[in-house]
């Protein structure tokens, strides 16, 4: 049973994406949110990596450039250039619509993997805290950033309209598409690649780095949010708005057109 309905997500995915005219849907009804968790994730998945004709941003890729977060002790750390992998192979959690409200829920957890270039900025006291010498400096090389049970919980109001005939499902933004989340995993940077004068002093800066890992998640995970704000703001404007209801919904909404 899930190959198969795998394969109609995989069906699905090319027919909207290789015609402009001609759009195949695995239907399912509303409420049925398993139906319509193998629809969506496969949809997320088949643009996860941009769509710039339909003005859809990468968000797997996900690149961050020069983003300085200020530490504890003076200490800067800088993600000078970095590629995030893992938002388009998120855990579908729950999806769940309220027709009778016209409001639609998403829960999804990532873990997300930043590898690329760094850089820190390290004061005199904390070379001399971490058992070093030498005047304070910048220091750079590359490391790994991983962020583990990123939690998503998406609010989607709509409303269900008709235009041209046709009834579709219009994304209501002046009524809130939200965007939060929560980490209940770990977030932790590693970097064999440092360049501090020895392995001893790159290992106490990396383990320091580490101490204060919220500090570091706070800001890299507000991008992220940012960054997936605006990809399913994108996504559902190009899907919501050129996709009638019929094509993905077995119900009939007539009743439920504003």
């Amino acid at each position: 049973m899930f190959v198969f309905k795998y394969l109609i997500v995989l069906c699905t995915v090319f027919f909207i994406r290789k015609s402009s005219s001609v759009v195949i849907l695995n239907k399912c009804d509303i409420a049925d949110s398993s139906c319509k968790i193998y629809v969506y994730r496969g949809l997320i998945q088949s643009v996860a990596r941009g769509e710039p004709e339909k003005k859809i941003p990468a968000i797997d890729p996900l690149s961050l450039k020069n983003i300085t977060i200020s530490l504890p002790k003076n200490l800067q750390f800088t993600l000078v250039d970095v590629i995030g992998k893992g938002l388009k192979d998120c855990s579908f959690d729950d999806l769940k619509t309220d027709i009778d409200h016209r409001y639609t829920i998403l829960n999804i957890t990532c873990n997300i993997d930043f590898d690329g270039q760094f850089k820190f900025f390290v004061p005199n006291e904390v070379i001399s805290e971490l058992g070093g010498s030498g005047d304070g400096d910048e220091f750079s090389g590359k490391g790994k950033l991983k962020i583990e049970k990123m939690h998503f919980n998406f609010d989607f109001p709509f409303a269900v309209v008709k235009k041209n005939g046709e009834i579709y499902l219009q994304v209501r933004y002046h009524d809130g598409l939200g965007v939060w989340s929560r980490v209940n995993g770990t977030t932790q940077f590693s970097s064999d690649d440092l360049d501090l004068g020895d392995n001893f002093l790159n290992n106490k800066l990396i383990a320091l780095l580490n101490e204060y890992s919220k500090e570091i998640e706070d800001s890299v995970v507000s991008m992220i949010n940012l960054r997936m704000n605006e990809f399913y703001h994108a996504f559902c404007d190009w899907f919501f708005d050129s996709v009638p209801a019929n094509n993905f919904i077995t119900r009939d909404l007539t009743p439920y057109v504003n």
